[in-house]
């Protein structure tokens, strides 16, 4: 079992397959369909190419614009001003919320620059207004002390803390001619004077 000296070593064969390789198989194709088939291999890696480049140079879609500040889009107006039958040193302003975006708004506070005059909302805030559901705001106003208040207030304000996704603002309303009117006289019937004429 020895190798004879001189005599070349035949190479073992692992494994053997009669059938023509892939390369021996494209040969034998007709010409044609070679071409053919080549052609159409260059056309899908263009196909592919092209659209993986469109895909990419596609511009990024356009952010959604930012929810406005809540002071832009609410409105805050009067209704009315009335007495307070239980309390003789109060009063109730009664207002009416509103707002044009789609994302709710949150009234957190109502105040002025009166120290002698207390306000309170009722009921309590929060109170949410969407541009759906407007809202009555129902400020309770009570007199501490006569001592320094508008009696003839010419432009009067309310200052009202609004919220929503993107901020907190404080939105100083001035509520025109008839608010001036009825608080002029709720404040000088409470104090004790004639109501203006």
């Amino acid at each position: 079992m020895g190798d004879t000296p001189g005599r070349e070593h035949e190479p073992e064969v692992l494994a053997a397959h009669d059938a023509p390789g892939l390369t021996e198989r494209w040969a034998l194709l007709p010409r044609r369909l070679r071409h053919a088939v080549a052609a159409g291999t260059v056309v899908v890696a263009a196909v592919a190419a092209g659209s993986v480049y469109a895909v990419s140079q596609r511009p990024d879609p356009e952010p959604a614009p930012p929810v406005p500040y809540p002071a832009q889009i609410t409105s805050i107006t009067l209704r009315k001003i009335t007495s307070d039958a239980a309390d003789d040193r109060a009063f109730t302003i009664s207002l009416r919320a509103t707002t044009t975006s789609a994302s709710p708004v949150t009234v957190e506070r109502v105040g002025h620059g009166y120290h002698s005059i207390d306000l309170r909302l009722d009921p309590p805030p929060p109170i949410v207004v969407t541009s759906a559901k407007p809202r009555q705001l129902t400020v309770r106003a009570r007199v501490t002390s006569c001592t320094g208040l508008p009696l003839d207030a010419s432009m009067p304000y309310l200052d009202v803390t609004l919220r929503n996704s993107r901020a907190e603002q404080k939105l100083s309303v001035i509520l025109g001619e008839r608010y001036a009117r009825g608080l002029s006289r709720q404040l000088r019937t409470l104090c004790g004077l004639t109501p203006a004429q």
